[in-house]
């Protein structure tokens, strides 16, 4: 132990190296290390070659006056230097598990922000393996790339790492801190498709089964101890209840005016006929998911039965033409598509954030 200007500090038991020629405090930890692994950055350079003041010695000489670098945990700075003093072999980013992600990202975040480019290349490739629909990462691990791909204004791998994320998070029983951890994310950015897919996995899973009518809507029940910020707890229950009216509302009709008969054609499918069949794949789609917040469900299988059943449509009980029977059944898939396209422009997010 020593104490100097800069307080009570501790030698560092792996990385403090007799031979080092530059030392570095980190929180009350000393390492002291050899300069030439940062000689790449010409942030280091420059705080190198300032000028010191006559009779004082330039910081990271000496255990007295070393070179103080804040901003990161003595955990994160081992970390970086154990990747600086490893082999090639050690280096080999194909033969790393998954795991070394926690040792990583700091080296990635050191190496960008001092612009050590042969580091942050080799930590970000490495990363760049990792993060695949294939692999399958921790929440915690999700965490440290968004925060990482943050760090170093890469909007685009930051937005893939949120996609992964989320449906990590809706594949395996994660725990309500890890949502909300991934909802507390999303909202630093404003990102509201994963905001919106988030809130509905916190639904299913931490609030009790519900189901509405348009008559009678169901009220959703979070518990005040959730640790939901209020702004999400508010969206979370707009956006139910908008699910729940606008659903009870919209599975009465498509809402698209129904096809008009073709020229000469006998047109016995009727709009009773129709709309018989659009109730009727809207009540097997609510039996199949009974909750409120599975509306996308729903929907899938709408567009499933509506598309199977375009026979039932134009089966006629009379005789056409050939010619007549090709105009009906067009005019019916041409209408069925364009329900289907309707079906496809839902989005939770138009409901959470209306």
């Amino acid at each position: 132990m020593l104490e100097s200007h800069c307080g009570l500090a501790r030698k560092d038991a792996a990385f403090y190296h007799e031979d080092g020629d530059l030392v570095i405090r980190v929180e009350s930890t000393l390492f002291n290390i050899h300069r030439f692994h940062l000689r790449g950055s010409a942030v280091f350079q420059s705080m190198f070659s300032l000028p010191v003041g006559p009779g004082q010695l330039p910081d990271g000489l000496c255990d007295e006056f070393p070179l103080l670098l804040e901003g990161y945990t003595a955990q994160d700075f081992r970390a970086i230097l154990k990747w600086m003093y490893s082999t090639p072999l050690e280096l080999n980013i194909h033969c790393l598990p998954v795991r070394a992600i926690a040792d990583v990202v700091p080296l990635a975040a050191f190496a960008h922000k001092y612009e050590l480019e042969m580091w942050r290349t080799w930590a970000l490739s490495f990363l760049d393996l990792c993060v695949t629909e294939e692999t399958s990462l921790k929440p915690t691990q999700f965490s440290l790339l968004h925060t990482l791909y943050e760090q170093i204004n890469d909007s685009q791998q930051r937005q893939r790492i949120m996609q992964f994320w989320v449906q990590s998070l809706d594949g395996f029983l994660s725990t309500k801190s890890e949502i909300i951890d991934a909802i507390d994310a999303a909202e630093t950015h404003g990102e509201r498709y994963p905001l919106a897919n988030l809130y509905a996995l916190y639904i299913r899973r931490f609030c009790p089964s519900t189901t509405a009518t348009l008559l009678k809507p169901a009220k959703l029940e979070i518990d005040t101890g959730s640790g939901l910020d209020e702004i999400h707890v508010q969206r979370i229950l707009t956006g139910h209840m908008s699910l729940a009216l606008g659903w009870s509302s919209w599975r009465v009709s498509p809402g698209i005016e129904l096809p008009s008969p073709p020229s000469g054609a006998n047109w016995v499918v009727s709009e009773a006929s129709f709309e018989s069949a659009w109730l009727k794949a809207a009540e097997a789609a609510d039996a199949a998911y009974p909750d409120t917040i599975d509306v996308l469900e729903r929907i899938s299988m709408m567009k499933h039965y509506l598309t199977e059943g375009m026979t039932e449509l134009t089966r006629s009980p009379y005789s056409h033409s050939p010619a007549q029977y090709k105009a009906v059944s067009q005019s019916w898939r041409l209408y069925i598509a364009d329900v289907c396209a309707e079906l496809d422009g839902f989005r939770l997010a138009d409901h959470f954030f209306c």
